[in-house]
């Protein structure tokens, strides 16, 4: 999936996006295959669908909020950086992800 962080995500095609990647992970980890999620740096996009994927799918992070969920990934992994696109759009449309 070719999701561009951007300094503004649109909805419209951020959340399909999204949603083809969590559905993704949870069919192959539920026939017990590892996924690798990737972006070019590792900082943004692809630990930001990581974060989505604990917290909504999983349950082993906060899902009660982004800023819960950031804090608590930010310990699995420090590295997490988001840009303006992909932080603001969790942050803006936290609630209404699955």
């Amino acid at each position: 999936l070719n999701m561009v962080d951007m300094n503004q995500l649109k909805k419209r095609w951020t959340d399909p996006i999204l949603s083809k990647a969590l559905n993704f992970i949870d069919e192959k980890i539920g026939k017990n295959q590892e996924v690798l999620v990737h972006c070019n740096q590792g900082r943004s996009r692809s630990p930001g669908i990581a974060l989505l994927f604990l917290a909504k799918r999983r349950g082993e992070i906060s899902d009660a909020s982004y800023r819960e969920a950031k804090e608590e990934f930010r310990e699995l992994y420090p590295g997490y950086s988001p840009g303006t696109g992909v932080g603001s759009y969790l942050r803006n449309h936290w609630n209404e992800l699955e």
